[in-house]
């Protein structure tokens, strides 16, 4: 079989991962729809919360998965296939002994647990709850590792499509089982037999593609500078997640002990919706990834270059309009999905929209740090951030006592204040070689671009139609004109629109001739 290009894989990893995660949201939704019509707000709170905690001990596992995926790429351009082997060997072992880490930490956590969960101690059979998330986000370490290869390889379109069946299937089976009996252990048992089966069937499907992964190590070792890359790279990207993963971690503890439980069901809703888009947004941008990898294996600063300001563009074009739709149509979705009781303050959705953009905005920059390995130049940035977050988060709640809008402004500060400009640096000055006054004036344009269409999408519609399906197609329809008028004032003659236009044009014209 003739071997795609980078260029094809990024397409086809690009366009399945879009699709297929188009589907999964709606998935999602009708899932989180039958939620809480048969269990209500606060199990939706309590699973959001169990979910956060868990990703706090899964900082157990950060670092690894990213390392080993850029010490694969150099291997698999050379085809050497000994190296990927050994590579290989050596994450299943590491990956299982995390999986092992993580279980005995959070079966460690239980005394402490109701210090934690604030008023959901109420709640019938929490610790057997606790017990059913913690098997699930252990099992979910066993067997995972293959799918590193897949992403090295440019081929994660293969564990998305896996992804997406085996969670249609669980879905249904999980609504089933609501409709039928009503209850939060059967459906988190579901949850659980469902992550092992499809991480047992993508270990499989990986086996026959690379057959050669079944051979013994043999006697080779790593070489001291694959080592030393190998631990730089894992301690650096272990501390530059340890930030992300205490600010998204602790927000739902924060809310939880000091507001109630309740309001972490209602936050949560406004989650899966921000995170449904990241998703897809990432899905568009993410997929190149390993493209990117390889080119900096080729050690092209040229090419690197003009390939960030590329992706740059295209991730702030999908954060401006999504950015402008969301606040015209975030409130008026939530009333209509669930209810007007599920709603949450404009002050408070202000602050969740600006998280969502302050992440977007970031993208590029991660995406290029875990491509081109430079997880060890900004190892100290999340420690700080982390820390931040947390001092913040307390003199929000406690001094000045602002409830959940308190957590998401200590988000707000503590982003902007490390990781909003560390990040740029290490990849101007590591990754690009490039002055990074480039960039201040590109982010410059692009912030008073979306600062004004946001403040038009907010004076000018917000409020002004009914809660109703009409309603909320007029939002959307009159969000994405306002976002689509300023944004060809401000970027219209510049040649990254230059580019995408082209790209798209050249995209359709193509589908149409098929």
């Amino acid at each position: 079989m003739k071997n795609k290009s980078r260029m094809q894989y990024s397409l086809l990893n690009s366009s399945v991962s879009a699709v297929i995660y188009i589907f999964n949201i709606a998935i999602k939704f009708l899932s989180r729809s039958f939620f809480i019509h048969f269990l209500g707000a606060e199990y939706l709170g309590l699973n959001g919360l169990f979910t956060n905690i868990l990703s706090m001990l899964s900082l157990a596992e950060l670092g690894i998965g990213t390392s080993i995926v850029f010490s694969l790429y150099a291997p698999l351009a050379k085809k050497d296939k000994s190296m990927i082997n050994l590579l290989m060997h050596l994450y299943k072992k590491i990956y299982t002994i995390i999986g092992i880490v993580v279980g005995v930490l959070g079966m460690m956590l239980i005394p402490v647990l109701p210090h934690i969960i604030g008023d959901a101690r109420s709640i019938p059979g929490i610790y057997l709850i606790y017990f059913l998330f913690l098997l699930n986000s252990v099992s979910s370490y066993f067997f995972t590792y293959n799918r590193s290869l897949l992403i090295a390889d440019q081929r994660a379109y293969i564990t998305v499509v896996f992804d997406f069946f085996c969670s249609v299937i669980v879905t249904v089976v999980q609504i089933i089982s609501l409709y039928l009996f009503n209850n939060y252990f059967i459906y988190l048992s579901i949850q659980i037999f469902g992550t092992i089966i499809t991480n047992l069937l993508l270990t499989f499907n990986v086996k026959k593609m690379y057959p050669y992964l079944s051979n013994k190590k043999g006697n080779n070792h790593l070489d001291e500078n694959t080592k030393d890359t190998l631990k730089k790279n894992t301690i650096g990207n272990l501390s530059s997640k340890i930030g992300s993963v205490v600010v998204s971690g602790t927000d739902n503890i924060f809310i939880s002990s000091f507001v109630g439980i309740g309001t972490v069901g209602l936050y949560s809703n406004y989650i899966l919706i921000i995170n449904s888009i990241r998703g897809l947004c990432g899905q568009i941008t993410n997929s190149i990834t390993s493209s990117i990898g390889n080119v900096g294996v080729d050690q092209n600063d040229e090419l690197s270059n003009r390939i960030f300001e590329r992706h740059n563009f295209v991730n702030f074009t999908l954060t401006f309009f999504s950015s402008v739709i969301l606040v015209a149509t975030m409130n008026p979705f939530i009333a209509l999905w669930v209810g007007r009781d599920y709603e949450l303050p404009n002050k408070t959705v202000f602050l969740i929209i600006s998280n969502f953009i302050i992440l977007m905005l970031r993208n590029s920059f991660i995406v290029f740090i875990d491509a081109l390995g430079l997880a060890w130049q900004q190892r100290w940035k999340s420690v700080v951030e982390a820390l931040m977050n947390i001092s913040l988060s307390f003199l929000f709640l406690l001094v000045f006592k602002l409830g959940i809008n308190g957590v998401l402004l200590a988000t707000t500060l503590s982003s902007l204040l490390t990781v909003c400009w560390i990040e740029p640096y290490v990849v101007y000055k590591y990754g690009l070689h490039s002055n990074i006054i480039n960039y201040l004036k590109i982010i410059s344009r692009q912030l008073i671009a979306l600062l004004i269409a946001v403040a038009f999408s907010h004076l000018l519609l917000v409020n002004r139609f009914s809660i109703s399906f009409i309603g909320l197609v007029y939002y959307g329809v009159f969000g994405l004109f306002i976002a689509l008028i300023i944004y060809l004032i401000f970027f219209w003659k510049s040649s990254e629109f230059k580019f995408l236009y082209t790209t798209i044009f050249n995209i359709i014209r193509k589908r149409i001739k098929k």
